[in-house]
């Protein structure tokens, strides 16, 4: 996915006024935050709410993987 190339740069280019890139621990804060932005808008019907075959609300954000220290784990 383009976000998990997105994380991927962020992680290996330097960043804002320290020059350092971000290290995994602050993606994963992103992460969570862009999962509830996108959480919000389905709740006030901003945009659609899709159903999963369980008949959970899907949040396509939830599936993108991350890296945690040496394995690369996806969060749900």
């Amino acid at each position: 996915m383009e976000i998990e190339s997105w994380f991927e740069t962020l992680t290996s280019t330097p960043q804002l006024k320290n020059k350092k890139p971000l290290a995994w621990s602050s993606i994963t804060k992103i992460k969570s935050a862009m999962a509830q932005v996108y959480k919000h808008a389905q709740r006030h019907e901003l945009i659609p709410a899709a159903i999963d075959k369980d008949g959970k609300p899907t949040n396509p954000v939830y599936w993108l993987a991350v890296k945690l220290g040496r394995a690369t784990k996806q969060l749900s």
